[in-house]
């Protein structure tokens, strides 16, 4: 019996753009970099500010520009429309009202991440807090998906004059654009099984197969239910996306994919049991999983979208354990988060293929990265 990899697929969230909407193209400006002065169209469909009016350059910054009123450091990046006045407002010294900020005065220093007017501001201190990592139902993003890799992939940093990047831009192999879309689990028919009561969204892993030597049991989409709490991104199970197609794996515990505040240095070990039916199965099967995970590295991400300073590497090992119908395999996983994104990217290396000594993956399977709408 052939269980083909699925489970890595779920260290692959979609992008959660606060600029996304649901895909709609009408009263688009731009479609490539190249139509915006600030070389950066914005899934929207809207040109984003040029940088040099920002006070910062990657394409966190640019994605949320702040105006005229907060240019001085570069670190907050989201509109300023209202009085920033809480605890995370955003204060720099010298904040004068201008165009985009009239008011209020901010008079605190600009130490914390701003959130005024419901947006996520990144503020560049590699630590990805909770209020920096949006998640829920309805988001969309546009990946760049290359897959069948092919060449002398290597995930290690390249440093150059102590500027350290993962340069995703161009991968050779099989690639092709697909956009990732969240799920609200009102109106899903597992939206309504207790086991998944509290989920905040689902998300397509993809197509699943099962076969037993040439005979072909299944084929399915598969999706994922996550559930977010305020200190974890948590994977609560594996569903069809048809009901008829009989799939219901709940894991218990929860698989803690993301922890929050998540930092360079960061680890946690987890074992999990995957329980439920399989493509309609009589009997449920019992999937024993094992998760390592380590925040290795920071640097800057190089994507066709743009570039993302200061983002935390996620590295992922999963060991899927010797069970009846299911055999034993791993895989490594190295997940981009930067703030106010969650996962910019993420490289997946090839089955069995995750025991390089120095964590890196040197046989990719597939490498996605954020990309503007073709």
């Amino acid at each position: 019996m052939r269980i083909p990899r699925v489970f890595p697929r779920l260290l692959a969230l979609p992008l959660l753009l606060a600029a996304c909407g649901g895909g709609d193209t009408d009263g688009r400006t731009c479609t490539v970099p190249a139509d915006c002065a600030s070389g950066v169209c914005l899934p929207s469909g809207q040109c984003a500010a040029p940088a040099d009016t920002l006070g910062g350059g990657d394409a966190s910054d640019v994605l949320f520009p702040d105006a005229a009123g907060d240019a001085l450091t570069g670190e907050d990046a989201g509109p300023d429309s209202v009085a920033d006045t809480g605890p995370l407002s955003d204060t720099a010294t010298g904040d004068a009202a201008g165009p985009g900020d009239t008011t209020a005065t901010d008079t605190a220093p600009d130490t914390a991440t701003d959130t005024a007017g419901g947006l996520c501001h990144p503020n560049h201190d590699q630590v990805v807090s909770r209020s920096e990592a949006p998640f829920g139902p309805g988001f969309s993003a546009n990946y760049r998906t290359t897959t069948d890799v092919t060449g002398s992939y290597d995930s290690a940093l390249t440093c150059a004059s102590d500027a350290c990047a993962w340069d995703l831009r161009d991968v050779p192999g099989a690639t092709a654009d697909v956009i990732d879309e969240t799920i609200n689990p009102a109106g899903t028919w597992w939206g309504t099984e207790p086991a998944f009561a509290d989920a905040t969204f689902g998300a397509v892993l993809g197509q699943f197969n099962l076969s037993y030597f040439y005979w072909n049991i299944c084929d399915q989409t598969q999706v994922g239910v996550y559930r977010v709490s305020d200190d974890a991104l948590l994977l609560l199970g594996i569903v069809s996306e048809k009901e008829s197609d009989g799939t219901e794996l709940v894991y218990d515990p929860p698989l803690p994919i993301l922890k929050f505040p998540l930092a360079l240095g960061d680890s946690w070990t987890v074992d999990s049991t995957a329980t439920g039916p399989l493509c309609g199965s009589f009997a449920d099967y019992n999937i024993d999983w094992t998760a390592t995970t380590t925040v290795d590295a920071a640097g800057t991400v190089r994507t066709p979208y743009g570039d993302f300073a200061d983002t935390l590497r996620v590295n992922t090992v999963l060991e899927r354990h010797l069970g009846i119908g299911v055999l034993p395999t791993s895989v490594r996983t190295h997940t981009f988060v930067a703030e106010c994104f969650t996962s910019v990217a993420v490289v997946t290396s090839a089955e069995g293929a995750d025991d390089e000594s120095d964590g890196e993956i040197r046989d990719a399977a597939q490498v996605k990265r954020l990309a503007n709408l073709p």
